[in-house]
């Protein structure tokens, strides 16, 4: 808060309501945590009247997450990891290029002051596992770039995953598939025609609009 009266930024703050509750109940940490506060903030930003969001991921935020995804089973789509910029264009990740290391560097030398999520010490989650000790082994073992590696992995993915948007989204102006609601009709003689790396994201794009997203 201190931060932002320095630089003359609005402020708003929030906490999680039952969060400990949904946990006792089965929910997932941090899962259930993501959503809270993403919720908390498309609400903030729709209160302010702003029409983008930006967060604050990093280069190595993209490594893990394309890491985790390969040790899980993922596509090409999962490999694009986080993208800078969400297929609405509302939500930005202005930061993607840069390492938690430079962005360290760049506060302690401005004299900002930043928070340390306390969960993230903790081992208990895959996530924390791949970044205390697995990436560290790797790029001591192997070479010191395999975080960056994995990011320009992710970006050439995304280059995929975007042209292949714009391969489905003809699927959807020819007539190949037509959502009307919570119904899909789907013209199978069209859709044996495409490529099967089309025809599987063009019916993927397809459950994500009737499900919303």
């Amino acid at each position: 808060e201190q931060n932002c009266k320095t630089l003359g930024l609005y402020f708003v703050s929030g906490r999680a309501e039952d969060l400990a509750g949904q946990v006792a109940r089965g929910a997932n940490l941090q899962a259930e945590a993501r959503s809270l506060r993403y919720g908390f903030l498309w609400d903030t930003a729709e209160k302010i009247g702003a029409g983008t969001l930006a967060t604050g991921h990093h280069l190595d935020d993209q490594a893990e997450t394309v890491l985790l995804r390969l040790t899980q089973g993922s596509g090409l789509l999962g490999l694009a990891g986080i993208r800078p910029v969400s297929r609405g264009g509302r939500l930005i990740r202005p930061l993607l290029e840069l390492t938690r290391s430079e962005l360290e560097q760049y506060a302690k030398h401005q004299g900002i002051c930043w928070l340390d999520d306390p969960s993230n010490d903790s081992d208990a989650y895959r996530r924390n596992r791949l970044r205390h000790h697995l990436i560290p082994r790797i790029e001591s073992e192997y070479g010191p770039g395999f975080s960056a590696n994995l990011a320009s992995l992710a970006t050439e993915a995304a280059g995929y995953a975007a042209m292949l948007d714009r391969e489905s989204e003809d699927g959807f102006n020819d007539g190949t598939l037509e959502i009307a609601g919570q119904n899909l009709r789907a013209d199978c003689s069209r859709l044996e025609k495409l490529p099967a790396v089309v025809r599987r994201h063009l019916l993927r794009r397809a459950v994500e609009r009737i499900s919303d997203g």
